[in-house]
């Protein structure tokens, strides 16, 4: 019996470590296209004092001018998972909540194209790249509508 045990715990790592490796290569930018959904914030109000929406269109748009980070917050909550932290073996939590990405301009050295900034404090959709880096997520812009 201990050795169909042992089996399964070395099968259920070596699948969690092929599929962290999965992850990690999609998450860091795999080349994948795909579209998010959301409401464009800007990264200092929104954080800070949790200005948002129609009245705050003309800080918001001036700010992203002056270069404040972009925020794109995603309409629809989704499910993530992240490790109990209580340290009782392999169980995951889920957590409820809307995704937030910070919006990257399509190349380096180049700002985040004026449409996006147009339409700050507005719902788009913007297709890219979705890119992961120390737990935080970016999503590379390529268009918005």
């Amino acid at each position: 019996m201990p050795a169909i045990r042992q089996f399964f715990r070395i099968s259920i790592l070596s699948l969690s470590v092929l599929l962290a490796g999965a992850s990690l290569t999609q998450a860091q930018g795999s080349g994948a296209k795909t579209t998010v959904t959301g409401f464009l914030r800007d990264g200092y109000c929104y954080i800070v004092s949790g200005a948002q929406g129609p009245s705050h269109k003309y800080c918001a748009t001036q700010c992203a001018e002056k270069g404040i980070p972009v925020l794109l917050v995603e309409s629809a909550p989704t499910t993530s998972y992240q490790l109990d932290p209580s340290g009782k073996g392999y169980m995951m939590k889920p957590r409820k909540g809307h995704r937030t990405f910070v919006l990257l301009p399509p190349t380096d050295l180049e700002s985040l194209p004026q449409d996006v900034i147009d339409k700050m404090e507005e719902e788009v959709t913007i297709a890219g790249e979705i890119l992961e880096k120390d737990g935080m997520n970016f999503l590379r812009v390529d268009s918005v509508q």
